[in-house]
C-alpha cells in the first residue's frame, strides 16, 4: 500500500469514526486532519465523482467506487497528473 493509499484509507476510517448523522449519501465535503473530500457519498463511501486534496498538496479528481479511486486522476502540486486509474486499475 503505497503513502496515498494510507492517505485514503486514513481520510476513510476519520469519516467513519467520526460520522455524526448515521450513513451519509448524496453530496457533501468532509474536512479532517489528513485533508478534504468534496463529492459523492454512498453509505459513508466516497462513491462516484469526487476532489480529494490530502494535507500534502496533491489532488486525486475523478470517479471512485467504494472508497477506492475508479476513473481518476492524481495530480501534484504543480497540476501535473502523476497516476491514473480506469476503471479501477492503476495504469
Amino acid at each position: 500500500m503505497c503513502g496515498k493509499d494510507l492517505e485514503i484509507k486514513a481520510l476513510t476510517v476519520y469519516i467513519k469514526v467520526n460520522g455524526r448523522m448515521g450513513k451519509q449519501n448524496g453530496h457533501g465535503t468532509v474536512t479532517s486532519p489528513y485533508g478534504k473530500y468534496v463529492g459523492e457519498w454512498k453509505g459513508n463511501d466516497f462513491h462516484d465523482q469526487g476532489t480529494m486534496i490530502p494535507t500534502d498538496g496533491t489532488k486525486w479528481v475523478g470517479d471512485f467506487r467504494g472508497n477506492k479511486p475508479w476513473n481518476l486522476s492524481l495530480f501534484d502540486k504543480k497540476g501535473n497528473i502523476n497516476m491514473k486509474w480506469v476503471n479501477g486499475k492503476k495504469q
